[in-house]
């Protein structure tokens, strides 16, 4: 593998991991496992989970400030649990009061009316907003954005009511055609690299 190559895995699973720390750590119902084949597994969640025998587990709070502190250092370790420069595989799971929808969004039941529905993204919540307002247009879906400034994600959030299926299916597009937009923003700016300092 090229320099170049190995740069660019640890770019995207860096950014990987950091919407999948934001995620967990807003959303209760979210964990996530990261495996690497020299490593032993890692389990993030916020709920009681049952983990393969010599697995890790960490609360979402943990690992973002164990993220956070690796970015900040510009180590290529987080906590000495996951090596950057190696392959991995990030996958979700989740408790039974949420679930994981098409385009990474997630539903998670707050009460017996009330859902969230949510992902991240590493857009800047000027951008999001901008796009929301192009992208919603007659939807009556409300949608808001929480940056969290040290990883640098965004996470874009609507509250439905669970009980009505039009409101979830229309709130479920809207956030479909977000995810879809915002990913072409991502990706077009991992292409450009970083600006200039």
């Amino acid at each position: 593998m090229s320099p170049n190559s190995d740069s660019s895995a640890r770019v995207a699973a860096t950014c990987a991991l950091r919407k999948v720390a934001v995620l967990c750590h807003w959303v209760p119902g979210v964990g996530v496992q990261v495996i690497q084949e020299r490593r032993d597994p890692l389990c993030v969640a916020a709920f009681d989970v049952e983990v393969q025998r010599r697995s890790t587990l960490m609360s979402p709070c943990g690992f973002r400030r164990a993220l956070v502190a690796s970015l900040t250092e510009r180590s290529g370790s987080i906590a000495g649990l996951i090596d950057l420069d190696e392959p991995l595989t990030v996958s979700a799971f989740t408790d039974p009061t949420t679930t994981l929808t098409d385009a990474g969004i997630v539903l998670h039941r707050l009460d017996e009316v009330r859902a969230a529905m949510a992902f991240p993204t590493l857009v800047g919540p000027d951008s999001c907003v901008e796009m929301r307002d192009e992208c919603l247009g007659m939807c009556t879906t409300r949608l808001d954005f929480e940056r969290d400034a040290e990883l640098g994600v965004t996470l874009a959030h609507t509250t439905v009511d669970y009980r009505d299926d039009d409101d979830v299916e229309q709130a479920r597009c809207a956030l479909v055609d977000m995810v879809v937009r915002l990913g072409v923003v991502e990706s077009l700016d991992q292409l450009a690299g970083p600006e200039p300092e």
